[in-house]
């Protein structure tokens, strides 16, 4: 920032971060983006919980190592067709929420 002689001044991010928050307006929009980041958060969070449980009582029906296994084949397969990020999508109510196969993978471990 420069200040009234048009000298350089350095100011810290914290310092600046004080400035910009200190303003009702910004810090009211600052609140709304963190609250809707912590909802996104909880979201993914309970997806991958519900995922997780899925994924459990696959491998207790047909064995752990079966489920894994089968995974990977899907993996390589769509792979070798060129398929990037690969993952499974969950729909809540409006929001989805993908989880990439390698973490369903690794959750059977």
């Amino acid at each position: 920032m420069a200040n009234q002689d048009g000298a350089v001044q350095f100011v810290s991010g914290n310092e600046r971060l004080t400035r910009i928050l200190s303003d009702p307006g910004r810090r009211q929009q600052a609140d709304a983006i963190i609250a809707e980041m912590d909802q996104m958060d909880r979201r993914y969070r309970d997806a991958a919980q519900v995922l997780d449980g899925a994924a459990a009582a696959a491998a207790a029906a047909a064995g752990t190592p079966a489920v894994a296994e089968v995974l990977r084949a899907l993996q390589r397969h769509l792979t070798a067709a060129g398929i990037r990020d690969i993952g499974i999508t969950l729909t809540f109510s409006d929001h989805e929420m993908t989880l990439p196969l390698e973490r369903i993978i690794a959750a059977d471990h």
